[in-house]
């Protein structure tokens, strides 16, 4: 087919954007079947003080961290490591092997090094001066 057209769309619909998202992932299902655990979402409070927290995903077997933070006053504690503990603690009940998860050079690399985790990729100058790292972590599944 060579009749067709391309256009940038600046603010395109959202029936648009999910139609693209459900042909990958129909397309995903058909390769590697259903996997999907769910969300996991782990907060830290002090009362009702919102501390920190960590959010990612359980699938194919991992557990992906998509964000995790500790307000700049309560770094230092403990409140981290324990987060992502937790995390992965709760992802191997969910039958996970591994983690995987992304920092920058500014951010937390000597943390996730610390507790196990080790890069697998980078992207230099990304943003500008600095460098986005992926690490990975294998977990003991009971």
């Amino acid at each position: 087919m060579t009749d067709y057209t391309l256009t940038l769309e600046v603010q395109p619909s959202q029936s648009d954007i999910s139609t693209i998202n459900q042909w990958i992932v129909d397309y995903n299902l058909a390769q590697v079947g259903d996997h999907w655990k769910g969300r996991l979402t782990i907060v830290a409070r002090h009362e009702r003080q919102l501390l920190g927290g960590i959010y990612g995903f359980t699938d194919r077997s991992w557990l992906r961290v998509e964000v995790m933070v500790v307000q700049e006053q309560f770094r230092y504690l403990g409140i981290g490591t324990r987060l992502l503990q937790t995390a992965e603690a709760e992802a191997c009940h969910r039958g996970c092997h591994a983690a995987w998860l992304d920092t920058f050079s500014f951010q937390a690399l000597p943390f996730y090094q610390r507790l196990g985790y080790t890069i697998f990729g980078t992207l230099e100058q990304y943003p500008d001066t600095h460098t986005r790292y992926f690490l990975r972590k294998s977990l003991a599944v009971p």
